[in-house]
Order: C-alpha cells, then sequence, then structure tokens
C-alpha cells in the first residue's frame, strides 16, 4: 500500500524572520519622513502665495484695499511709496498709469497733489478706515469708489477705475470722488 502523504502547507511563519517587520516598518518610516517634508513645504508655498499681491488681486476690492493700506502705511512711515518701492507699487497699478505719472512729474507743471490721494496730506485715520464701495466690473475693466476716512470730517472719497493685467487687477485712474 502506497502512502500518499498530506499536502504540505506552506506559511510565511516558519521562514520569517523576526527582524523582518522592524525592518518593514522602519522603511515605511523612511519614506513617511520625505512625504510628510513635501506636504509641509507645499502647505508653506500655498500659503505665501495667498498672501502675496497678485494672488490677492482676484477681485478690484481686494486689490484697493490692499493697496491703499499699503500706500497709506507708507506715507505714515515718510516713505515715498511711488519711487522707494517700485516693485511693490508695479504690482498694484497699471504701467500705463505709472508711465502718465512718471511723465507728469518730470514736467513743467510736476504734480501739485499726490496722485493716488488726491490730495497734498493725508489724515491719520484714512489707514486704518479703507471703504471699498460700488464696485462695477466689465469685462477686463472695474470702476469702484474708495472712501478713506471714519468721520464725517475726516472722510475723502476717491473714485477709481482699474484694468486686468495678466490675472491682476490694477489701478489704470483715480480721480477725486463725492460725497
Amino acid at each position: 500500500m502506497l502512502r500518499v502523504k498530506p499536502p504540505m502547507r506552506f506559511t510565511a511563519a516558519p521562514f520569517e524572520n523576526p527582524m523582518g517587520r522592524f525592518f518593514q516598518k522602519q522603511r515605511v518610516r523612511s519614506l513617511l519622513a520625505p512625504f510628510t517634508l513635501v506636504c509641509l513645504l507645499l502647505v508653506y508655498a500655498i500659503g505665501a502665495y495667498a498672501q502675496s499681491p497678485a494672488s490677492s488681486q482676484n477681485t478690484p476690492q481686494a486689490t484697493l484695499t490692499a493697496f491703499y493700506h499699503w500706500y497709506l502705511e507708507a506715507l505714515a512711515k515718510s516713505r515715498d511709496p511711488l519711487h522707494d518701492d517700485r516693485a511693490k507699487i508695479e504690482g498694484y497699478v497699471s504701467k500705463g498709469l505709472l508711465r502718465e505719472i512718471d511723465r507728469r512729474s518730470k514736467s513743467a507743471e510736476g504734480l501739485d497733489e499726490d496722485y493716488f490721494i488726491r490730495a497734498q496730506d493725508y489724515l491719520e485715520d484714512w489707514a486704518s478706515n479703507i471703504a471699498v464701495s460700488d464696485v462695477q466690473i466689465k469685462d477686463r475693466t472695474a470702476s469702484a469708489t474708495v472712501t478713506l476716512g471714519a468721520t464725517k470730517q475726516s472722510r475723502h472719497p476717491l473714485a477709481l477705475n482699474l484694468i486686468k493685467e495678466g490675472d491682476a487687477w490694477k489701478i489704470a485712474k483715480v480721480s477725486a470722488g463725492h460725497i
């Protein structure tokens, strides 16, 4: 009589190295660290991009609020934002308007008032009280009213036109507004 051996069952257990699991965990951990680092860098980059002028300018209102806050803070620090920080102002103001302001300032008549506030001086409460209203958007142009100041005595309205250059709204014209 012939005896047939029962089939052998192979399991990994008898051949498994007890250190195998340890090394598998270590390999997962070693892959997890670079992955976590990449994720953190992406979050940081997205956050930095979200705070940059170009990305915050997706609406005319955001552009005007950010511009006037920066511009008036610079004036309060006795800086000339038009010349001291040209790269920053180019992020808010159209190329055509900057050329026009440069041309006027170099002419015999010069500028008898600050172009962006349409006044010779500013009031202290303007930087912390910027209201943008009456925003009208049509294709790649927009208009809005910016009111600086909080009180009846300090309120200073401006009428602005904007154009879209690339993906950013930029100031194209500033006029004195009406209360």
